[in-house]
């Protein structure tokens, strides 16, 4: 297995990436997608298996680790080729890829990823991290040539290899996973629905935020797929997104400028546009998104969600305004609901206007 080196990282260009939010987002793709991944370490020694096992629900997406130092272990529990890993001490593109490689075909995960290397060979300290993954019988890669010369200390070198492990990781899983949504959709009971009803549920279920959210379709009704762009506004903070979604919950999204997102929303002239009032409302370890949508002046409709880590989670017991689990009923999508609505005479600055209120009250 010959390999060659994608990139190479230098030392101090991942301080400003929090690699446990990397793997916080590897666990979310993985969780989301069904998929696992494994570790085969060398010059870290269990570093990269600790960050892995570091967050709460981790056996739902890693399988485990193995520590092979030297040549034997690395010939016999990883099946690297023995004459390429004695000609080069083991430290080479091609035998951190068979290290990859092979933890994943042993431990039968998705994904496998490793570390090998020197962390204090004079003027000269350097890693080799590989990432190796299959998906539907197709094998893809990375492998990246990481400098340790300005780490400092040996520790510190191996630390910063395990970081470079998990970034180059979240890179390849993300090419080769799309991001799923798995939630719940419910209608509220008739009690509740509605403005009046709106505002009864956000005065005792104590909201985290509550923000404004206008967003435009851009897909026709007959595709199969939906865009959207979208600006949200939650006080002083504005965000923009273009959001793709397809069949199977599968979904694309993109952090745009918020001034651009405007601009696009105005652009469309109100039409397949969605105003809507977004609360944030606790739900044991989760967060139910309530949305009061407007349908046409003075008239709103509400809509319940509850996005879930994977497909066939449990729900807590659910609030007694919960009503019809509307959850896959293409009636009840935003996009379809977009097709009914009438909000031709309202901006973006007069609807954010108009509920200034209820985001000064709640937020």
């Amino acid at each position: 297995m010959n390999s060659v080196v994608n990139r190479k990282i230098s030392t101090g260009s991942l301080d400003e990436i929090d690699h446990l939010v990397l793997v916080e987002k590897i666990k979310t793709l993985l969780v989301g997608n069904g998929n696992r991944i494994c570790c085969a370490e060398s010059l870290t020694s269990g570093k990269l298996q600790d960050y892995f096992a570091y967050l709460s629900g981790s056996s739902q997406f890693f399988d485990g680790g193995v520590t092979a130092y030297s040549l034997k272990q690395k010939v016999d529990i990883l099946s690297v080729d023995e004459d390429t890993a004695s000609k080069c001490d083991c430290v080479s593109a091609t035998t951190a890829l068979e290290m990859a490689k092979g933890v994943a075909i042993m431990m039968g995960s998705d994904f496998g990823v490793s570390t090998t290397g020197y962390a204090e060979s004079l003027n000269n300290s350097f890693a080799y991290v590989a990432v190796y993954g299959k998906k539907d019988g197709v094998e893809n890669h990375i492998v990246c040539e990481v400098d340790l010369n300005k780490c400092g200390s040996r520790e510190l070198a191996r630390e910063y290899a395990a970081k470079a492990a998990v970034f180059v990781c979240h890179e390849l899983i993300s090419e080769m996973l799309y991001s799923k949504e798995h939630e719940y959709k419910f209608l509220l009971n008739p009690d509740w629905d509605g403005l009046d009803g709106f505002l009864k549920i956000l005065n005792t279920a104590k909201p985290t935020s509550i923000s404004v959210i206008v967003q435009a379709y851009l897909s026709s009704p007959e595709d199969k797929f939906s865009s959207r762009i979208r600006y949200k506004e939650t006080r002083s903070v504005q965000k923009g997104f273009v959001t793709i979604k397809g069949s199977g919950n599968v979904e694309l999204e993109s952090e745009v400028d918020p001034s651009f997102a405007r601009s696009a929303i105005t652009f469309c002239g109100g039409k397949k546009t969605l105003f809507k009032l977004r609360a944030n409302i606790p739900l044991g370890e989760l967060v139910l998104e309530l949305d009061l949508i407007r349908i046409s002046s003075g008239v709103y409709f509400v809509l319940a969600e509850i996005e879930v880590p994977y497909e066939g989670y449990v729900l807590p017991i659910l609030p007694e305004w919960i009503g019809t689990d509307v959850t896959g009923n293409d009636k009840f999508s935003n996009k379809s609901i977009s097709l009914t609505v009438d909000n031709s005479d309202v901006s973006i600055s007069s609807f954010i206007l108009s509920k200034q209120e209820l985001l000064n009250e709640f937020d």
